[in-house]
């Protein structure tokens, strides 16, 4: 499975933001590691743009992105801090907690079927 991504930009073209989801192999997981065929997301946006709405903008479009793959994802993993802000998003998006790490909750997403 290839990984994939999506970028936000103002009106003007100017990238404020890009949310991507990368399959890691087991024998180098990174923090929200499920098992090697679900993708794990990650985002940024750029601290001038933070708390517009951004951030759930592309994480809607990642997850319609990963639906509407020629296969289909099925699932999403992440691992999310604690203290976080961004547990707010991605549970109203509705990654659910499967397991904790240190001080992090690993997330997951069942993505498939799901209308994009």
């Amino acid at each position: 499975m290839a990984d994939f991504g999506v970028v936000a930009e103002t009106d003007a073209g100017e990238p404020v933001g890009a949310a991507w989801a990368r399959c890691l192999p087991e024998d180098e997981p990174g923090y929200g590691f499920v098992p090697p065929d679900v993708p794990e997301p990650s985002m940024g946006v750029l601290p001038g743009h933070r708390g517009r709405g951004h951030g759930r903008a592309l994480m809607d479009a990642l997850i319609r992105a990963a639906v509407e793959r020629p296969a289909p994802v099925a699932r999403l993993s992440l691992s999310v801090q604690d203290g976080n802000p961004a547990v707010r998003l991605y549970t109203s998006l509705g990654f659910t907690r499967i397991g904790r790490n240190g001080g992090s909750d690993t997330m997951v997403l069942d993505v498939w079927p799901r209308m994009p």
